[in-house]
């Protein structure tokens, strides 16, 4: 009976919101948003299908800063997620489906939102 418990437990947790390693990831190289940036965690679905994705923004030990879980993208629609500064972050993308029809990755904007600078998702 125990046991039954423990792996009735143990599944509830791996299958929550948390559980973004259930779909394909992809992750990006750490950014650091100084005071009165953006930084920003954004996926394109570029498939002519709706992909679901999970967008995790995640702190230097790897906490959650901020995310949305299985939002559904449209077809050459845009997803993002974001924080303000100062923050060191990184973000990390799960997605149904090929991570071949998604394009992702962290930018820093500046407070009139041009990007400052951004790395891809792998």
């Amino acid at each position: 009976m125990r046991l039954a418990i423990a792996l009735a437990l143990t599944l509830a947790l791996l299958s929550g919101p948390g559980a973004v390693h259930a779909a394909p990831n992809l992750f990006t190289p750490p950014l650091e948003a100084v005071a009165g940036d953006l930084g920003e965690c954004r996926i394109a679905n570029v498939s002519n299908v709706t992909r679901t994705v999970s967008i995790l923004m995640r702190g230097e030990s790897g906490t959650t800063i901020t995310s949305l879980f299985s939002f559904p993208v449209v077809p050459f629609g845009i997803a993002a997620v974001g924080a303000g500064s100062p923050i060191r972050f990184y973000c990390q993308f799960a997605v149904s489906g090929s991570t071949k029809t998604v394009r992702a990755s962290a930018a820093v904007l500046s407070p009139g939102g041009t990007d400052k600078a951004a790395v891809p998702a792998q």
